[in-house]
């Protein structure tokens, strides 16, 4: 499993959303599923960034990921417009903030910058 993950996420870094279990090759800003997104703020961060859903979010996750692909942190979500989370124990880098239902899985690229 952690392997499939880490091969799905060094493709989709010219990618950043992913839907169900296809590749969607769309540029940032880009949403394939009208009824579900959620923009980050801010992005690069160095402390405390804000996820912001287009409207209440079905019951799911929000996971952070490494570039190799391991969890950093995992949420569990039902029925929010936004989400704080803090970064401050995260080394300088990239990430992946998913989102993900049975149905849904968005992913979007964070930058956490140093202090």
């Amino acid at each position: 499993m952690q392997k499939m993950i880490l091969l799905i996420f060094f493709l989709i870094l010219s990618s950043p959303i992913i839907l169900g279990n296809s590749f969607a090759g769309i540029s940032d800003g880009e949403i394939t599923d009208p009824e579900i997104d959620f923009e980050i703020a801010p992005n690069p961060t160095n402390d405390v960034f804000q996820l912001k859903f287009n409207q209440f979010t079905p019951d799911g996750e929000v996971c952070i990921l490494n570039l190799m692909g391991q969890i950093i942190r995992t949420v569990k979500v039902s029925q929010i417009e936004s989400l704080k989370l803090d970064t401050t124990e995260m080394k300088e880098g990239i990430y992946f903030v998913c989102f993900r239902t049975h149905e849904i899985n968005i992913v979007k690229r964070l930058v956490v910058s140093s202090n």
